[in-house]
């Protein structure tokens, strides 16, 4: 279980940002992350009050759950005009934005010299093949950085598949590399079938097995079993207890645990697990 984050990262759940009396109820639906969304749920037609209705609710919000604005590309107007209303706010302002379509580590670049006197947290949102051949550029750009995003819908058509695991596989391979080596958390691609709790569940452990730390979510009900399969289990937490106490009684050698072998890496994992639980601990504490 990769857990890069000292924030609790389980689940992130989209909210379009045309439907602001949506926002407290996205807050209430348990979710570690509301994405109040600017750009593809929201029509060009009200982008403008989005954006306002958007800042005033993050403006206002009090309480654990880390909300976050994907905005517009920069490459738009629309985007533009997010970035200019983001820069005039009164600061320093703590935020988390997602950027879309990022292609380059420039894109990442220039939105944080944009922001300076902000403390910007960034969420990179990964759609083209260009994308994923920049990644290690793009994971790197920025210590504002805190998590890649697969934008599984747009590359599935770029890549001409079928938004399907198969066609993501090369992909989300990728993006788990960069982002453990640059210590970033990773959120995976909503399931869009949200009638389809089984095979919500089965892709969500698949990716956790890979090493993404969060599945984004575009309906209330998948948050319940997103945060049930990236939360450590009671045995788990217990045996990641027993290694760290195992690896602690030998100085940090090798040892034998219930027969198997306790090294570093088994070790280093036991501590992730330990490290998620802390910050669902702190993050509960909070309520």
């Amino acid at each position: 279980m990769t857990q890069i984050s000292p924030k609790a990262r389980r689940s992130l759940l989209f909210v379009p940002g045309a439907r602001p009396e949506r926002f407290s109820k996205a807050v209430a639906a348990g979710a570690d992350m509301v994405c109040i969304d600017l750009e593809d749920a929201t029509p060009p037609q009200h982008k403008d009050a989005a954006r306002v209705a958007a800042l005033e609710f993050i403006a206002n919000h009090r309480g654990p759950v880390e909300l976050v604005l994907r905005i517009n590309s920069p490459r738009t107007v629309f985007g533009l005009r997010d970035l200019l209303a983001l820069s005039e706010l009164p600061g320093p302002r703590a935020l988390t934005l997602m950027l879309p379509k990022v292609e380059a580590a420039a894109d990442i670049e220039w939105v944080d010299q944009m922001l300076t006197q902000h403390r910007i947290d960034l969420i990179a949102l990964l759609e083209s093949a260009r994308a994923i051949d920049e990644v290690n550029a793009i994971a790197s750009a920025s210590p504002r950085l805190s998590a890649l995003m697969l934008g599984g819908a747009d590359l599935s058509v770029e890549l001409r598949g079928a938004l399907a695991w198969d066609t993501l596989t090369y992909a989300r391979g990728r993006l788990v590399a960069a982002a453990s080596r640059f210590r970033l958390d990773l959120i995976d691609v909503p399931f869009i079938d949200v009638a389809d709790g089984a095979g919500l569940e089965v892709e969500t452990a698949r990716v956790r097995a890979m090493g993404f730390t969060t599945k984004a979510a575009i309906h209330p009900s998948q948050v319940v079993p997103i945060n049930r399969e990236f939360t450590p289990s009671q045995a788990q937490i217990e045996h990641a207890r027993r290694v760290l106490d195992a690896y602690a009684s030998v100085a940090g050698g090798a040892v034998l645990l219930d027969g198997k072998l306790v090294d570093t890496p088994i070790y280093l994992a036991a501590k992730q697990v330990m490290g998620l639980v802390e910050a669902l601990n702190a993050a509960s504490a909070t309520h």
